[in-house]
Parts: C-alpha cells; structure tokens; sequence
C-alpha cells in the first residue's frame, strides 16, 4: 500500500522522502513510524475501512506539524 502510495500518488510531490521508494525503505519507514514518539503516523481510513492516505505529527515542544496525505485519487 505504502509503494505504491509514495511511487504513484500525485500527493507524492509534497512528501519529503527520495522517491522512488523500494520494498525495503517502504518496511524500515513503517517499522519506524511504528514506534516513534515524536513522530506519530496514522493511516487514513474511509468509515468502510478502505485505507486511502496517511496522517502524521512531528512534535516539536508544545507545538506540532501536521501532515495529511490522500493517496486515493477517487477520495
């Protein structure tokens, strides 16, 4: 989901990563994104449980950035 997200997405302009991705740096960011404090990462799903973007914080003190990236075309 992800690979194709970050290789395919017109959104992809705006993300800050080298593209393209490979298997194995879309597996590490993941695993990342997972567990990291300052970063929080979410999924963006539709109420049928179609996953179709990604929402993600960077903390930075008492502020934070929010990121909101639809990946899904028809949303």
């Amino acid at each position: 989901m992800l690979l194709r997200w970050f290789n395919q997405s017109a959104a992809r302009t705006w993300l800050m990563t080298r593209l393209p991705l490979s298997r194995n740096a879309e597996q590490e960011w993941a695993a990342r994104a997972a567990v990291s404090p300052g970063t929080p990462t979410f999924v963006i799903q539709t109420k049928s449980g179609v996953d179709i973007g990604v929402a993600g914080l960077t903390l930075l003190g008492a502020r934070a950035e929010l990121g909101i990236a639809l990946h899904e075309s028809r949303y």
